[in-house]
């Protein structure tokens, strides 16, 4: 990768590179650092590989079918550096290039890391580990079609995808949200429930639907509002899980060729990213 501009440690940058080979971390060693614990408290001293080129660094857009990156190297996604790469990223109110394998990095002894990873994202409203690599490989699927996300939430997944080049319209009932507090939100969403929102947004061609609570009915009653003719992108566990209710599993068929296939999930639960139709 050709770049003119190098990271400093005062030096944070965005550029596009063509080739995400090696960009996201599944191969490359972390970042030089320095780890040091004091009880369940872990410290990371991270310093930019001086020796790594960087693109030149372009303004804050929305990119189609690009790669957005730092300029600091990003690190493996199996390390523990990994936690401490998303949540800067989040804290900042940026999308993360890769999300850590908290799985694989559990096993390696850093239960506490986790644990308090997960609580962080639990605190920000944060159920799934949205990022730009799965994204990337959604909007590859959605092809420029225009979406409508019910249950938005903050508005995460909605500024990935706004970020990659997809018209979005992020909607959520705000049911559950505190007016006064002071969570991050990352993207502007519409306060408006489900239901009203499919009748507002009907010309969308592709439904988002992420971790709809269990146990009542509303997943089943968007997924039959919106009906059989457009696909739905739903992100949550299987059936039995701690999404959605009975109803939405019995009458969701995902399509054959799922696209997405880096998805990495927190909290211990079993979710991903499925494409399909309602089927009455």
């Amino acid at each position: 990768m050709d770049g003119t501009h190098r990271a400093t440690t005062n030096n944070f940058s965005v550029y596009v590179d063509d080739d995400d080979s090696d960009l996201y971390g599944d191969r490359d060693v972390p970042l030089k650092s320095d780890i040091t614990r004091d009880g369940n408290d872990v410290g990371i001293q991270v310093e930019p590989d001086e020796t790594a080129p960087i693109a030149q660094p372009i303004q804050h857009r929305s990119i189609s079918r690009q790669v957005i990156a730092s300029a600091q190297h990003v690190p493996a996604i199996n390390t523990v550096e990994a936690i401490q790469f998303y949540t800067n990223a989040i804290l900042n109110n940026e999308v993360p290039l890769i999300s850590p394998d908290l799985t694989y990095i559990e096993k390696l002894g850093f239960t506490d890391d986790v644990k308090a990873f997960n609580d962080l994202l639990s605190g920000l409203d944060i159920w799934a580990l949205v990022n730009h690599k799965w994204v990337s490989e959604l909007v590859n699927w959605v092809k420029g079609n225009s979406c409508l996300e019910v249950m938005s939430g903050n508005g995460f997944l909605a500024k990935a995808l706004k970020q990659n080049g997809v018209e979005v319209i992020a909607t959520d009932d705000r049911s559950w949200d505190d007016p006064d507090s002071d969570k991050i939100r990352f993207y502007d969403v519409e306060t408006l429930d489900a239901i009203d929102a499919i009748k507002k947004y009907s010309d969308k061609k592709v439904l988002i639907m992420s971790w709809p609570p269990p146990n009542v009915s509303v997943s089943y009653d968007v997924l039959k509002a919106w009906g059989s003719e457009k696909p739905v992108i739903f992100i949550g566990d299987k059936k039995g899980g701690m999404t959605a209710c009975d109803d939405f599993y019995s009458h969701f068929k995902a399509i054959d060729e799922q696209p997405v296939k880096s998805y990495l999930p927190a909290h211990n639960a079993q979710d991903t990213v499925l494409i399909g139709y309602y089927v009455p």
